[in-house]
């Protein structure tokens, strides 16, 4: 069949008076911006040693749905070498991706110099680059003394936001409830939970706690069966971490169960014969009235700058009311003279 009756009807129809025909504009706006963008940036500080890690975090994203290759290049600029030097590329095939790195510096002299992180983004639809500073490491032993103090590192971590730019955050830890001299009562037993701290940075990364542990500085073999023995002076007890009701605050708890002789208070962390579980650090019975325990709660290689942390506590233990004249709060003599005693009132027979 011909078209070319129906093409010369259109024409007429097109052609006649008061008829319109309308056409959609299917045109495309060539003007629309593809972007390749950098949307967030973490960066730790640099440690000291060859061979350390420095971890990154990177997030990209692209504002078309259309399926694209792109490359993001990660490089460095120093002192000694100001031209960029490649240390990475990665490729990136979806809208949005998030790349976790560990830089391992390779020559320690890098840390004494001034470093420039350099990332690139780039594809056949634009490309994106952040540049900044490299900041040392602020390593510190930070050992608390007395509740509610509070340190902070200097403003090291490398955060970047396209609405904000480079910024440059500082860690800070606190404590915010902690036991200072403990006298005990007649459980001889101490909870974990009391002691709390808080960790804060802007840069939203959750910390890691290493080698968490408690230390009781022992005496006369106390806890014999009570964690690991270290020089024969403390008994070194694992423990976690667990996060708290609000944000940034976490407290202690033993990762393993603990048991306790309910006759003797001797503890253990594995199950014997005529031992109840519990949550409670339990001091013996053989221990002495008035005897003073040194305890530390220990982490390693906290946050961004590896901090290490410890805080000490003393423990002491009951006083008998009644008793022997050398070790209770009341005794019976029938002695003349007033033996003397550290603490406590005689109570003369007649």
């Amino acid at each position: 069949m011909s078209i070319l009756p129906f093409a010369t009807s259109l024409m007429m129809l097109l052609g006649a008076p008061g008829i319109g025909i309308i056409i959609p504009d299917i045109s495309f706006d060539l003007d629309y911006k593809y972007e390749n963008k950098i949307d967030y940036i973490y960066a730790e500080p640099r440690k000291p040693s060859q061979g350390d890690i420095t971890k990154l975090k990177i997030k990209v994203s692209f504002s078309s749905n259309l399926t694209r290759v792109a490359t993001l290049s990660f490089g460095i600029k120093t002192d000694t070498y100001p031209e960029e030097r490649a240390v990475m590329d990665f490729l990136i095939e979806t809208k949005s991706k998030t790349i976790e790195y560990n830089y391992t510096q390779t020559h320690s002299t890098v840390f004494n110099e001034r470093v420039v992180f350099c990332f690139s983004l780039y594809s056949q639809y634009g490309s994106d680059r952040v540049e900044f500073v490299s900041l040392k490491q602020d390593y510190k032993q930070i050992k608390v003394k007395n509740p509610n103090e509070t340190f902070s590192t200097i403003q090291n971590v490398n955060v970047y936001r396209p609405s904000l730019g480079v910024l440059y955050e500082s860690e800070r830890i606190s404590v915010s409830n902690a036991y200072q001299d403990v006298y005990l009562n007649q459980d001889n037993s101490i909870s974990l939970n009391p002691f709390s701290f808080s960790y804060s940075s802007n840069s939203s990364i959750v910390p890691d706690f290493n080698n968490v542990r408690l230390y009781i500085q022992t005496h006369d073999d106390h806890f014999s069966s009570f964690g690991e023995n270290l020089f024969d002076i403390y008994r070194v007890i694992p423990l976690t971490i667990k996060t708290g009701k609000l944000q940034g605050a976490y407290t202690f708890s033993s990762p393993n169960q603990m048991y306790v002789n309910p006759i003797t208070l001797e503890m253990s962390l594995t199950q014997q014969s005529g031992y109840i579980k519990t949550d409670r650090i339990y001091f013996p019975k053989s221990c002495k009235e008035d005897e003073v325990f040194t305890l530390t709660f220990q982490m390693d290689d906290i946050g961004a700058n590896d901090l290490d942390f410890a805080y000490t506590f003393k423990v002491h233990t009951p006083i008998k009311k009644y008793g022997n004249c050398n070790d209770s709060m009341y005794c019976l003599s029938t002695e003349e003279t007033t033996p003397n005693l550290n603490h406590g009132v005689i109570i003369r027979s007649k």
